[in-house]
Formats: C-alpha cells, structure tokens, sequence
C-alpha cells in the first residue's frame, strides 16, 4: 500500500474505498496512486505535473482494463 494511503486513511476507510472501487469496476491500484500522486503535490503553490499525472494513472488504468476484456 502507498505510504500517503496509510497515513491519511484508516483500514475501514482503505476497506470502503475497496468496495465501492470493486462495485464500480475501478482498479483500487488506479485510485492508490492518484491518491499518492496528488499527496505528493499538497501543499505545493503550483500543482505544475498534477494534472500530467492523472492522465498518465488513468490511461495505464484503462489500458491494463482494456487487456482483461
């Protein structure tokens, strides 16, 4: 599990975040590092590369969906 992930979720929230990624057919990795990435940016005047990021989280998430299928 991500470090950012641990430190600013509880378990129960961690187990929540698993269920609704799972009934919404979201990869729970996808959403760790979002959370990771953002996590790495807080605090930061200008977020310059957040944006970048998510694209390159979501499109690796939606690759790696397309390949199951």
């Amino acid at each position: 599990m991500p470090l950012a992930f641990s430190i600013y979720y509880t378990e129960e929230e961690r187990k929540l975040l698993e269920e609704i990624c799972t009934e919404k057919e979201v990869p729970f990795s996808a959403i760790e590092q979002l959370i990771e990435e953002e996590s790495e940016f807080h605090g930061m005047g200008k977020r310059k590369g957040l944006f970048p990021a998510i694209r390159r989280i979501v499109e690796e998430a939606t690759e790696k969906r397309l390949k199951r299928t």
